[in-house]
């Protein structure tokens, strides 16, 4: 562990910070552990930037950017992998400490890895919507992947990231080798999509924002996803509160709660789109998701190997809402690991669960 003196900037979580001291109103008998684990967080010594050596940033566009984790292995000659997360918390899911970095795992399986860092989209000179997103940003990106190795490419998506990856490989699957979708959202319809009655409760304000250009800030959208299981949160607290603050588990969880806590603020317009889209419309489920261009995305009609995995417990993006988009693309491994959103990627399980599972599904598409 490195000294406090290190520490640069103050945590900013847990966020909201009144919504989690509410919460210690309805579990009483946890007050104190839920403070305690407050003042452990805010405490502990665990910075990511001390831990893990900087990955170079290989290609810009805008405020978004590439960076690279070189393969370790460069004689297995693999494709390379383009990592998509949600542009609603950070890049850093995917390389989040030592023990639990997906991304450098599979640059030591013998991978090329690529990780899409949006970056503060509220920045940009034009607010981005989903189409230039996906045509302007995704495309670039993956055509400079394609060219560095003179290969198409593997595409892997994570939640939101998983939508934009299906798209991006709807609209230039020549590029890509194949497509793996982790808790990729699909039917949000579904009557177990809590998120979805929370943000439609949201979209008169969010839609006012955006016709002022504003942003919508991290720790209002951490509210929403906190409302989903509200005291999964207190209990988390509390039980951090409980435990040896200088364990290995305390340092996951305080370097998980960063994660949660960071990102930067996202432009009202491209979550009123999101709203409108996924929320209102379920245009995805209903095979009516269309870019401004007028191009249709339709799973079933994507032919490169696809994999998709489902967490069976997940509250952000319920087993169902995500399941469903097996339905649109029967052909397709589906996994369904006994874990959640977040455990599914940097759990104590995740490199069997769900990194071997991946690794497998890719090296039978490597030929």
């Amino acid at each position: 562990m490195h000294s406090t003196h290190a520490i640069k900037t103050e945590r900013r979580g847990p966020m909201p910070i009144m919504m989690h001291l509410a919460l210690m109103a309805l579990s009483q008998e946890n007050m104190q552990h839920i403070l305690q684990g407050i003042h452990n967080y805010h405490h502990h010594d665990f910075r990511r930037e001390n831990e893990l050596s900087p990955l170079e940033s290989v290609w810009t566009a805008g405020a978004s950017k590439l960076l690279h984790a070189p393969t370790k292995t460069p004689k297995q000659n693999h494709a390379p992998i383009l990592l998509i997360p949600s542009f609603i918390n950070g890049a850093e899911i995917f390389d989040l400490t030592q023990e639990r970095s997906f991304m450098r795992w599979l640059a030591a399986q013998g991978y090329d890895v690529y990780l899409f860092d949006w970056g503060d989209l509220t920045s940009e000179t034009t607010t981005p919507n989903l189409t230039t997103i996906i045509t302007g940003k995704l495309v670039d990106a993956l055509s400079f992947v394609t060219a560095q190795h003179n290969t198409p490419v593997h595409v892997l998506g994570y939640c939101l990231g998983g939508n934009l990856a299906l798209a991006l490989t709807s609209y230039a699957e020549k590029s890509v080798k194949s497509l793996t979708l982790l808790a990729t959202p699909w039917d949000f319809h579904h009557r177990d999509n809590a998120l979805r009655r929370l943000l439609l409760d949201s979209d008169k304000n969010v839609r006012a924002l955006a016709a002022k250009n504003g942003g919508l800030s991290t720790a209002y959208l951490q509210s929403l996803f906190i409302q989903t299981n509200i005291m999964q949160s207190a209990a988390k607290y509390a039980n951090f509160g409980r435990n040896d603050p200088q364990s290995a588990l305390a340092k996951h969880f305080v370097a998980t709660e960063d994660w949660v806590n960071g990102g930067t603020d996202i432009p009202a317009a491209l979550i009123a789109e999101c709203i409108s889209i996924f929320y209102k419309d379920n245009a995805s489920h209903t095979r009516q998701w269309a870019l401004d261009n007028g191009h249709n995305i339709l799973p079933s009609q994507i032919n490169c190997p696809c994999m998709i995995i489902t967490p069976k417990n997940d509250a952000i993006v319920p087993y169902a809402t995500s399941h469903a988009l097996t339905l649109h693309m029967p052909e397709a491994t589906c996994i369904s690991p006994d874990t959640g959103h977040i455990g599914m990627l940097v759990g104590r399980k995740a490199e069997q669960i769900c990194w071997q599972p991946i690794l497998s599904f890719l090296a039978q598409h490597e030929k």
